[in-house]
């Protein structure tokens, strides 16, 4: 009864495209480009973070999770001019100019929030209106290294199983801004850049990663919808900046903003109840999930330069990490 042909699935095709390529902290990283908004506002983080020296800053405590804020507030801010390569408003060239996060680290006031309202987006890009994934993550033995997300977008789809195929149809119609202006299944507002058009595909959060510096390897992704790229950036952090180990970065209790709604997301243990009322002083509103709200759910997998590799789950989802010797 709905309005997709077998002409419609007969005149797709996948497209291959170059990754969002970056750098931070001696580490080179890639991850997803456009029609997916993830590996843009990974790589964002990242540069501008170590912009804002964060490595440089007491790792528990108000101050990072304010930069963290503050960071996420401005990338998401500039994610609503992305969509479908052929109608966005902005590209991973733009965002990730160094000019550009220069200037957007220095609209960053270490001591108060910036309200989201006062946030504007990247200067081309004037507009005039303003679950469920999965995600692998593997190293082979020969050194190979897969980070990959696929989606159905909300848990089942849309709920209809093609009989005698045993995949579920999506509804990644609403990753479409089905109503420019207006907040989709992850509360994100979008604009005309990702409005629904025919051979156009929609604007994505997917954020597979993979990172490496001086013979050590990291290949990292989650689901989630918009909350997925910053549950990868913080895992990726813990790595980069702190040293975890890979079972306690992705196990880490982690917090979330994505420009509108003006909301600092946590989870229970993220914050302390001293470090919350620092950010509500300097401005946040502090809204802790529960227990039906969470993260991005985030798998990993690195190779240490011994050589030795690890594999972890995410102890929010029922994913799991292990190491295999041999496969018979």
């Amino acid at each position: 009864g709905g309005i997709l042909t077998a002409s419609d699935l007969a005149a797709y095709r996948p497209v291959w495209r170059e990754p969002v390529r970056s750098s931070a902290w001696g580490w080179e990283i890639v991850g997803m480009d456009l029609p997916s908004s993830g590996g843009i506002l990974v790589a964002g983080t990242l540069r501008m973070l170590e912009l804002l020296g964060w490595d440089r800053q007491p790792r528990f405590g108000a101050i990072r999770a304010h930069l963290l804020a503050e960071t996420w507030r401005r990338l998401y801010a500039d994610r609503f001019l992305l969509g479908d390569p052929s109608s966005t408003f902005a590209t991973a060239a733009n965002l990730l100019d160094p000019e550009w996060l220069e200037r957007r680290a220095r609209e960053v006031d270490l001591g108060s929030a910036t309200p989201s309202g006062l946030v504007r987006t990247w200067p081309a890009g004037a507009v005039t209106e303003p679950s469920d994934t999965t995600h692998l993550a593997v190293i082979d033995a020969a050194g190979g290294v897969v980070s990959l997300t696929t989606t159905l977008n909300g848990s089942f789809g849309c709920g209809l199983l093609v009989p005698k195929t045993g995949f579920l149809l999506n509804n990644e119609m609403d990753d479409f801004a089905a109503a420019p202006g207006r907040p989709n299944l992850y509360g994100l507002i979008q604009s005309e850049a990702n409005a629904v058009g025919a051979g156009r595909r929609m604007l994505s959060s997917m954020a597979p990663t993979i990172a490496w510096r001086e013979g050590e390897v990291v290949a990292a992704g989650g689901r989630g919808g918009s909350r997925i790229p910053t549950a990868t950036a913080q895992v990726l952090l813990a790595l980069m900046v702190d040293g975890d180990d890979l079972q306690a970065a992705v196990s880490r209790p982690r917090i979330h903003h994505q420009w509108l709604p003006d909301v600092l997301y946590a989870e229970p243990d993220a914050l302390s109840p001293e470090t919350r009322a620092e950010l509500e002083r300097r401005g946040h509103q502090v809204v802790v999930w529960d227990g039906f709200t969470t993260p991005a759910k985030v798998q990993a997998v690195r190779r240490l330069v011994s050589g030795e590799v690890e594999a972890a789950g995410d102890p929010r989802s029922r994913g799991v990490g292990g190491v295999v010797d041999e496969i018979r």
